[in-house]
């Protein structure tokens, strides 16, 4: 029994774990990074062939990277932040694969052409795609110092009505973001004769005149060049000018005649160290001829709460320079952007004092004070106004120590009592200036529009009149000159209509002339009427668009279009007007409305009714809604039923109408069939036979269906009109269609319900009376 119990108990064990055996699999691998194999691939075949990387940012420049442990994660916001990429040689050198700080320069590390390649791929980890960015502009996040500062801007934003609020970034931090050609790996770079030459350096010695030849010698670890005949030279810590002088003195002492050149190869790579506050600190291999500046880019810059004012360069546990990186930015100033040695550190500290300006403003961002500065320097930092500056009112957001903030109003324009401006007030750290803009409204001008030659809006100079203003040759032919108007804004905000007779006022002297105020809106109107005009399509000799005179009816246009063709099928025209059009849209549309209302007043008293009885009524006026909505989309505006005939029958008869503009008519060709439309058993067209009645039509249809309204049935004739009321004798022509209605019949059977209930309750009433008796 024991083993039965065990048996089926093993096997229940094993059913689950086959169940969830490929959930526990997928769990596994979505915590796990997945690498794409053409990734893997690469990032193999970059291990094993790579045998000396150059930085893609400075001269000659490798990093040695730091060990695996101070790596930051995909998830940390320095990773982020300083754009670098999630690449399969990041993953690897979580695993190990890394050159340890301190190893030798032939181990593996990162080139320029790697970089780019890896910078297209896409590295899957967390069960999440990271798609990796192009070289070039890095997304930029916020950091917390532009957070802080977006809180308090977006509370005091001066911008425009309608634009788009741009967030105030760290200025400077964002030239890192990018990859700038001018730092990339050059092989033939000028040297300056100031350059001092040291082991790995090469030296290209070129003699001509009384022998020729070409030496080219690298500076050994002892400091010295290999010369033939001669033998070594030590050249190490001499200058270029120098050892070119020390070079040409001891070749003169065994050759004469003689000319010789001396050049640089390849240069030499030094090791140096970037620590604090950058994007990836640690030790990096540079070419001899490389700045701070290039060692910065080679490390992706200062991170957000670096210092770019503050940046110190240490060599030989000595303070060597304090480089301000807003000299080069701001002035092109590198004369402090010092050329580094082997072990030079360079320390970037944390970001200092920090002060914020936005608005009308040239270069508005966060600027970091490396000392205390006044409004006016930080104005001078960003560029300078614009023209739009409103220096009568400038803000201050300061935040006080522990407490609230509080706003500093100035006006720039004006000095105080005891002499100072304030343009001198000494800004405080997390301050954010704000410069206002001027109104941007416009008040000494009128506008002229109408028949004018040039229309738009002009200045208000003093004491300037209509008749100075609206001179003969400043208006159009087509000016009316009886009637030019001037609108007035009154100081109490209405408006005043003034009537002007152009004329009078031109040919008298001495009429009261009107002076302009600003906002005048003069208009003259014009005496110009545009040609009224009627289109003929369809069977005409010249169907076209015909320009109409006052009072011209129909059938002068019809002859001016030569009259009908052979063909035509005078019965079907079709006449349409657009002003018939637009009466007819109004009547529709508060027919339809006051329709719907009258359905939503029954959709409310339905509320006192049974529930069936409620549903069954609900279903009607549905259908009532939804016939309404058919009914009025059908509906042809703007038709006009006019009866043609031929020219001289039609003339000046009733249907001869006098024409108005857009006014449309149509003549198809004769058709050949006869339509019947609705509940029939199969509506279609049949071909026109002469004699026949709508009986014969009627039966080629099949006949009525079930739900045929009979007694609803109308023939709709060719040119537009509708006939009802003994229709076997009516003539049926071509292109007539016969309409059947359908018959919508809703039952309400609820009241026999009632009735039963009734009944039945009077029959229980009657047994229990008779039980009782």
């Amino acid at each position: 029994m024991r083993s039965r119990i065990f048996t089926i108990s093993f096997f229940i064990f094993m059913i689950i774990m086959w169940i969830h055996d490929p959930l526990l699999a997928q769990v596994k691998n979505s915590q796990l990074p997945r690498i794409p194999s053409s990734l893997r691939m690469l990032d193999e075949k970059r291990y094993l062939t790579n045998s000396q990387a150059v930085s893609p940012l400075a001269p000659g420049a490798t990093q040695a990277l730091p060990p695996s442990s101070s790596l930051p994660s995909t998830g940390s916001p320095n990773a982020y932040q300083s754009g670098s990429s999630l690449t399969q040689s990041s993953i690897l050198s979580q695993q190990g694969v890394v050159n340890t700080q301190g190893s030798d320069v032939s181990q593996p590390t990162i080139d320029s052409a790697q970089q780019q390649e890896s910078q297209s791929t896409t590295s899957t980890l967390n069960s999440e795609t990271i798609q990796i960015p192009d070289a070039g502009l890095q997304p930029e996040v916020l950091s917390s110092i532009e957070s802080a500062f977006q809180d308090i801007s977006l509370a005091h934003s001066p911008a425009d009505e309608g634009a788009p609020l741009m967030a105030l970034h760290q200025f400077g931090y964002s030239i890192f973001n990018r990859n700038i050609s001018t730092f990339a790996p050059i092989d033939n770079v000028p040297v300056g004769s100031d350059y001092v030459l040291g082991p790995g350096d090469e030296l290209r010695i070129t003699i001509w005149g009384s022998l020729e030849n070409t030496y080219i010698q690298t500076v050994d670890h002892y400091g010295r060049i290999y010369l033939p005949t001669i033998g070594p030279v030590r050249v190490w810590g001499l200058n270029f000018s120098q050892a070119e002088k020390l070079i040409l003195a001891h070749l003169s002492r065994y050759y004469k005649d003689f000319q010789s050149s001396v050049t640089m190869g390849h240069l030499r790579t030094i090791r140096i160290y970037i620590v604090g506050e950058v994007a990836q600190p640690g030790a990096y291999n540079i070419s001899a001829l490389s700045t701070i500046t290039n060692a910065l880019f080679a490390a992706g810059g200062p991170n957000k709460t670096g210092s770019l004012r503050n940046i110190q360069l240490k060599r030989n546990q000595h303070m060597v320079e304090y480089f301000d990186f807003y000299d080069f930015l701001l002035h092109g100033d590198k004369s402090r952007d010092l050329r580094l040695e082997a072990g030079d550190v360079i320390f970037v500290p944390p970001i200092g004092s920090i002060a914020g300006i936005m608005g009308k403003i040239k270069r508005p961002a966060i600027y970091e004070l490396k000392e205390p500065i006044r409004i006016n320097d930080l104005i001078t930092m960003a560029g300078g106004l614009t023209p739009q500056s409103y220096l009568k009112r400038v803000q201050i957001i300061r935040t006080k120590p522990n407490a609230e903030r509080e706003v500093i109003d100035l006006d720039l324009t004006h000095a105080e009592k005891d002499g100072t401006t304030p343009k001198g007030i000494e800004l405080q750290n997390g301050d954010l200036v704000i410069i206002y803009p001027t109104d941007p409204r416009i008040y000494n001008t009128f506008s002229l529009n109408g028949s004018i030659k040039h229309p738009g809006e002009y200045e208000v100079k003093p004491g300037i009149t209509i008749r100075q203003v609206l001179p003969p040759e400043s208006l159009l032919p087509e000016a009316y000159l009886d009637n030019v108007e001037i609108i007035r804004f009154k100081d109490d905000l209405t408006t005043e209509v003034i009537h002007i007779n152009l004329k009078k006022l031109w040919e008298d002297e001495h009429a009261q002339d009107i002076f302009i105020q600003p906002h005048d809106l003069i208009t003259v109107r014009s005496e110009f009427k545009a040609p009224e005009s009627i289109t003929l399509t369809g069977e005409f000799k010249r169907p076209g668009t015909y320009t109409i005179q006052p009072g011209e009816r129909l059938s002068s246009v019809i002859r001016r279009a030569g009259n009908f063709t052979n063909v035509a099928y005078l019965k079907g025209a079709v006449f349409t007007r657009k002003a018939v059009q637009v009466r007819e849209k109004e009547m529709l549309d508060q027919f339809v409305k006051q329709y719907e209302e009258g359905l939503l007043a029954e959709g409310q008293a339905l509320l006192s009714y049974s529930a069936e009885n409620r549903s069954i009524r609900e279903l009607e006026i549905a259908q009532r809604r939804q016939q309404l909505k058919l009914i009025a989309s059908r509906v042809t505006l703007g038709r006009i039923v006019i009866h043609l005939d031929t020219i001289e029958k039609f003339e000046g008869s009733q249907n001869d109408l006098i024409l108005q503009d857009g006014d449309i008519l149509t003549v198809p060709r004769e058709p050949v069939e006869v339509m019947v439309l609705g509940s029939v058993r199969n509506p279609t067209s049949f071909v026109y036979k002469n004699g026949k009645n709508i009986q014969y039509y009627l039966n080629r249809g099949g006949g009525f269906s079930k739900a045929a309204d009979k007694k609803e049935i109308y023939l709709l004739k060719a040119d537009g009109s509708a006939l009802i009321g003994f229709l076997k004798l009516r003539n049926i022509d071509p292109g007539d269609a016969i309409v059947v209605p359908p018959k919508i019949e809703i039952k309400d059977w609820t009241w026999i319900k009632d009735v039963a209930t009734i009944a039945g309750q009077t029959a229980l009433t009657f047994a229990a009376l008779s039980i009782l008796l």
